[in-house]
């Protein structure tokens, strides 16, 4: 009876030390928590046996252990949120999403934590204890019952070398029967809020103190303060130091890479030839010529190049394949692993960077390439970008697969070969997908030895391949990563390599294992939501993304409470991805401030495109501003800029220190305010230039630059007409009288110093030419190629290159300045032949060599700037009916399709069965037009049972009234103000002192329109026909393919052979819309062509070989695609939706695959691919596929099985492939959205039926590529003896 009351009172001091300062495997006496649960609520779950939280410490696994952990620690992942169900709960962490469930139902059967399946497993009954000591906490009770029928409670593990440690399990067991056993099974269940939302920078700054405070210490035998020792180790924990500082600004990660770096030399000395490991070495290299480019010191690159130096001679002796000897220890072998050939490339790179000696981009190109072509790197098929360790060693690693992708980006930003950028983008994907779990990386998993420092290599070249390549669609790796290596430091804030689990409090691993999570918040590419950056909002000069020499700082009176000092002459911050959008800037305005000891002392700020070396977008100059705390906004002129950019600012001064800089931000151009542009000529293809800068502005063609001298501003004047202003000299372009030179030398605007700027076709398109034209001698400016290029007014005609001209923005994007105006051979005369097939724009229509023809229902043909010198009343036309066929009306609208047509033609049969009977016949129009410029629109609707309307040679308007009336009368005119764009031809487009009173102008006859006379008709070359005419390979000379128009409608027998080119598209391939867009086609028209078809058909000019899209793999909520590489192609347009639903446009790419995610699951979705190269002209556009996400009763086609591999054929003879689609699974049906396709790629030598026949044409090989809806192929090889 002693017993039990002495034992019953221990139970009651013990439970009472709950708390800090409890001592752990106590019972301990638990205050009631928060009465009743609220549902959805977020709480913690306390034990009242030893105080520890139920915690989730690894969340790169698939399956994660039910275990507890100290509160000191605690984050979200200790917090979870309870959701009734039923009688029950389900209880979910709020960090994975994952709920807690039993993986048996027995005794000591462990709870875990996985995805919630809505069963028994996951449900929990929450039973409160209403009295005595442990009064407002709770039993967790299983709602699945053991094999007696009793329920499990869930209680923290008995085993005492486990039980009161951190990570002690929590398992099930029945009801406690001993009251000393009891507080094992007992919680208490807080409300607790989630608190890390999102991975912020006072974290990394507060996760930096931390890892100095533990690591950063003296070192007594060399004196300084360093963070370790060793070699390898300390050299890669340094170069994150140097990550960190490059990428801030923050001088803490300076001081600890200076220190160390001096600790690591005392120690190894500066030259480590007796080092018998390559790699080694290389990362010695890295830490010393980095911080050459960083600091600017040359005893760092003296080291780094003698190391290199020795490094590759002694690595490379006797060796044939181009890379790396890893090892000269003796018996480690002559062999080669991706652990030299990495790092010793990314160092060559850096040498050539800091010495300009391009020989080391010359090795590291040797060594890359040997190393990617090598069996050490997989370049094709769904490993690609798997980087291996050694040959017959695929071990993949966070070390490889890092110093493989910063290789590659190095290489493709020096040489820009695309194969170096495909295997940036393979090896990102291919370590995503392999080396992480839900977006957190899960190798490597260890604190000691080479393994425990590989993580944080990874994090710098993540970084880089983000930031450089603007791949915003990868920022949530490092946000999710930093949030969870945060969440799971220990008490004192100190992490572990394997960040994705919970850090011990006793941290007995080094700097090498701790630096990673630190390199990780280092590398952080940005804080904010989004990657790219708006260059019309401030952008903190802290918030930079590379810099040199100068510090981040807290500064009083700035914007953000921080500002960059210390900035010395040579120093810059870069910032990247800056939005500038498609209008772009014409201003920068920024803060500084500056104290010098001379009032007069001057500094400069250069903004910079690309580099500190880059394209000038902006230059000013910086005066004393008294103080360092007294801050000077300035807003300067920029060069035009657009689209997505890197700038960089380089601060210049001949003063110690240049200023202190606070924020920046751009002003958006308008038509008055334009900036600077590069006006390049077509002749000798340079820049204009003022020859000598200031001292000799005469105007000459010879730059290949984009630079200040180039820079020129155009002024509008009040009379319509331009000026020109050098950026350099400050002074107007003159037209010098004696042989008509040019020169920026004045200083206000006369005569000599207007111009008028020209265009030759007036379109939505800013890659085009003009002409410009002085006033003062009426002739035009040109260059002769073969001369001194000097920029010349002597010019009567503009029919040659030597007259044309056009603008730059600084980062070379053509664009049209505002006062351009449209040339009189720009216009097209109403009252002339207008060739029906030279549309402006289309829909559906095709423009055949010599005529305009597929003119199904609704289609239509735009043509633009057709000038009425008179009132039009009626309109000739010369077309074809095919009455079998054909047969409709032709609605004439003007300006919009949205407008009462203005004309309506009913065009009748000109015989049964051809297409080659044209007449000629006028047309009445319902209204008539009066003088002006318009946009005519041709619309077509065909009779009832007919297909086409009918082809249209040409057709002009006529002042004179038809003898047949029209079927509606209507006596008023059409002249609203609307119908005459400004665009077309303004009223200000030259001086008045020029231009004759008898031209028609937009409004009727103002006398501002330049004179016919001095504009021949030979003014538009054949080069400046429109793009969108459909080449004949692209469409046939039959007017009505069988592709277009339903078989019942227009059987293949309509279309004679002889009216129809073997390189015509087949009538036999899969069925195509009638939306003729093609090769050679400006983007912006293939993207309103394809948004604005409404079907699920291919598109006319589209073909499967080039691109060979097919899906790559399938999911539930995603669907990943793949296709061939073009190499000419730049990028690759990604246009999808749900099958019968209008396209959108889903993404843009560089590489050859893409994944479209939060899809449905169960449903078809189709996707189209549109090739572009560098100047946005459409390479390929691909067959459309149809693809099934997983979770519904339908599914794609795994492969296909074709009865002939490979044929052979004597001319004339015929053979049928015989194809059958096999599924993924038996589970689900194929939904034919298409039938198995058919392609030739030599239709000159054989052709293939719809239904899969090859009809042998001439002697020759080619390959007959047979697709599934889904892309699926085979290609089968075709000989014709």
């Amino acid at each position: 009876m002693l017993k039990r009351f002495i034992s019953i009172l221990l139970t009651v001091v013990m439970v009472s030390t709950l708390g800090g300062g409890m001592n752990f495997g106590q019972n301990v006496e638990v205050k009631a928590a928060t009465a009743g649960i609220t549902n959805g609520a977020t709480y913690t779950i306390v034990s009242a046996y030893n105080g520890k939280a139920i915690t989730q410490t690894d969340l790169s696994t698939f399956y994660a252990n039910c275990v507890v952990w100290n509160t000191d620690a605690m984050s979200d992942l200790a917090r979870w949120t309870l959701k009734e169900t039923g009688d029950y709960y389900n209880i979910t962490n709020v960090v994975s999403g994952k709920s807690i469930k039993i993986t048996g139902k027995n005794n000591g059967d462990n709870m875990d934590l996985n995805g919630n399946d809505n069963s028994d497993n996951y449900r929990w009954k929450l039973v409160p204890i209403t009295s005595g000591t442990y009064s407002g906490c709770y039993y967790i009770v299983s709602a699945v019952k053991n094999d007696n029928g009793e329920e499990e409670y869930a209680e923290i593990i008995s085993d005492d070398d486990k039980k009161n440690k951190d990570g002690a399990q929590v398992r099930l067991w029945t009801k406690a029967k001993s009251v000393d056993y009891e507080p094992r099974q007992i919680w208490r269940i807080q409300k607790s809020d989630a608190e890390n939302s999102s991975f912020t920078e006072a974290m990394a700054d507060k996760a930096l103190e931390a890892f100095k405070s533990k690591y950063y210490v003296k070192n007594s035998t060399t004196g300084y303060d360093s963070l370790g020792g060793g070699f390898w180790g300390i050299a890669e924990v340094m170069e994150a130091m140097l990550d960190g500082y490059e990428t801030t600004g923050k001088s803490i990660y300076r001081d600890m890479f200076q220190n160390t770096y001096k600790d690591f030399i005392a120690r190894n000395g500066d030259y480590w030839s007796n080092n018998d490991f390559n790699d080694d070495i290389a990362w010695a290299v890295l830490d010393s010529v980095r911080a050459y480019l960083l600091f600017g010191d040359q005893s760092y690159l003296d080291i780094a190049k003698k190391n290199w130096d020795f490094m590759y001679k002694r690595g490379t002796e006797g060796r044939t394949d181009g890379m790396i000897r890893w090892s000269h220890e003796n018996g480690r072998g002559d062999g080669t692993l991706s652990c030299i050939n990495g790092p010793a490339t990314v160092g060559a790179c850096y040498l050539a960077i800091a010495t300009g000696d391009d020989s080391y981009y010359t090795k590291a190109k040797r060594v890359f390439d040997a190393w990617r072509n090598s069996s050490l790197y997989v370049r094709e098929g769904d490993d690609a970008g798997h980087v291996w360790d050694s040959a017959g060693n695929a071990w993949r690693s966070t070390y490889n697969q890092g110093t493989f992708l910063g290789a590659a980006i190095m290489l493709y930003e020096k040489y820009g070969t695309q194969q170096y950028y495909d295997d940036a983008c393979n090896v990102m994907a291919n370590t995503v997908k392999n080396l992480c779990y839900n977006n957190i990386l899960k190798e490597e998993n260890t604190n000691s030895g080479d393994l425990s420092g590989m993580r944080g290599i990874l994090m710098r070249y993540m970084r880089k391949f983000i930031v450089d390549f603007n791949k915003g669609e990868y920022l949530s790796f490092f946000k999710d990563n930093a949030r969870v290596a945060w969440m799971n430091s220990n008490s004192k804030g100190i992490m572990q390599c394997a960040w994705q689990g919970k850090a011990s409090e006793d941290a007995t691993w080094d700097s090498f294992a701790a630096y990673n999570a630190i390199s990780l918040m280092a590398n952080m590419p940005t804080y904010a939501d989004s990657l790219q950056r708006d260059a019309y909002s401030n952008i903190e000069a802290e918030d930079l993304d590379y810099c040199k020499g100068l510090i981040s700082e807290n500064s009083g009176g700035t914007s953000g409470g921080r500002s960059l000092g210390g900035v010395k002459n040579g120093n810059y911050a870069a910032y990247y991805n800056i939005d500038f959008g498609e209008t772009g800037a014409s201003k920068v305005t920024f803060k500084y401030s500056r104290e010098t000891e001379k009032e007069d002392a001057k500094g400069t700020l250069e903004f910079r495109l690309g580099s500190t070396t880059g394209p000038l977008i902006a230059k000013a100059s910086i005066e004393n501003t008294g103080t360092w705390q007294n801050w000077k906004e300035v807003t300067i002129d920029t060069a035009r800029i657009t689209g997505v950019q890197n700038v960089y600012i380089v601060f210049k001064s001949d003063t110690p220190h240049v200023c202190n800089f606070d924020y920046f931000k751009f002003t958006k151009a308008t038509k008055d305010d334009q900036g600077y542009f590069f006006l390049k000529s077509d002749a000798s293809n340079q820049y204009a230039v003022c020859k000598n800068g200031s001292s000799d502005t005469t105007i000459v063609a010879t730059s290949d630059n984009r630079d200040e001298w180039e820079q020129f501003k155009i002024i509008k004047n009040d009379d319509g007409t331009v000026s020109f202003k050098s950026l350099v000299s400050g002074k107007y372009i003159c037209m010098v009288s004696e042989g008509a030179y040019l020169t920026a030398s004045t200083s206000a605007i006369y005569t000599g110093e207007k111009f008028v700027i020209e265009r030759y076709k007036e379109d939505t398109s800013k890659n085009k030419h003009f002409a410009i034209r002085s006033i003062a001698n009426r002739k035009y400016l040109c260059v002769d190629p073969n001369g001194d290029k000097a920029v010349l007014s002597t010019s009567t005609t503009i029919g040659g290159l030597g007259e044309t001209f056009h603008m730059e923005t600084v980062n070379g994007e053509w664009i049209v300045p505002d006062g351009t105006i449209l040339a009189d051979s720009a216009y097209r005369d109403a009252f002339s032949k207008i060739e029906a097939e030279r549309t402006d724009d289309y829909n559906g229509t095709i423009n055949y060599d010599t005529y305009l023809g597929n003119t199904n229902d609704g289609e239509w043909a735009r043509y633009d700037s057709v000038r009425f010198t008179k009132t039009a009343k009626s309109i000739i036309m010369n077309y074809s009916v095919r009455g079998r066929i054909a047969t409709g009306k032709v609605s004439l609208y003007l300006d919009s399709l949205d407008t009462t047509p203005v004309g309506e033609l009913y065009l009748t049969e000109t015989a049964e069965d051809s297409w080659d009977t044209y007449v000629e016949k006028k047309f009445a129009l319902e209204k008539e037009i009066s003088a002006g410029v318009h946009k005519v629109y041709l619309k077509f609707t065909p009779d009832s049972g007919k297909t086409y309307v009918g082809n249209i040679d040409y057709f002009l308007f006529s002042e004179e009234p038809t003898t047949v009336a029209p079927t509606t009368e209507a006596t008023t005119t059409v002249a609203p103000t609307t119908e005459a764009p400004t665009t077309a031809a303004p009223t200000t487009v030259a001086p008045t002192i020029e231009v004759p009173t008898t031209v028609a102008p937009t409004t009727g006859g103002p006398t501002t329109v330049t004179p016919t006379t001095e504009v021949p008709t030979t003014v538009a070359p054949t080069t400046e026909v429109s793009t969108t005419v459909a080449p004949t390979t692209e469409a046939p000379t039959t007017v009505a393919p069988t592709t277009v128009a339903p078989t019942t409608e227009a059987p293949t027998t309509v279309a004679p052979t002889t009216e129809a080119p073997t390189t015509m598209a087949p009538t036999t391939q899969s069925e195509t819309s009638t939306v003729a867009i093609g090769e050679g086609s400006d983007v912006g028209k293939v993207n309103r062509k394809i948004l604005n078809c409404k079907n699920d058909k291919d598109l006319a000019g589209s073909t499967f070989r080039k691109l060979c899209v097919k899906v790559k793999k399938s999911k539930k909520k995603a669907i990943s695609l793949t296709w061939k590489k073009i190499q000419v192609a730049k990028t690759y347009v990604i246009y999808g939706a749900k099958c019968g639903t209008s396209y959108k446009k889903i993404a843009t790419v560089h590489s050859k695959t893409f994944t479209n995610k939060k899809l449905k699951k169960g449903t078809y979705y189709k996707y189209m691919v549109v090739a572009l190269n560098e100047k946005g002209k459409v390479v390929a556009i691909s067959k459309l596929i149809h693809v099934a996400t997983k979770g519904g009763k339908v599914g794609n086609c795994k492969k296909l099985k074709v009865n002939k591999s490979k044929v052979k054929l004597k001319q004339g003879r015929k053979f049928k492939l015989k194809v059958k689609q096999i599924a993924k699974s038996k589970k689900v049906k194929l939904k034919n959205h298409r039938k198995t396709a058919f392609e030739s790629d030599n239709q000159n030598v054989a052709v293939v039926s719809k239904k899969g026949v090859i009809t042998a044409k001439k002697k020759g090989k080619c390959s007959v590529y047979v697709y599934a809806q889904n892309g699926v192929y085979k290609r089968v090889k075709v000989t014709v003896k």
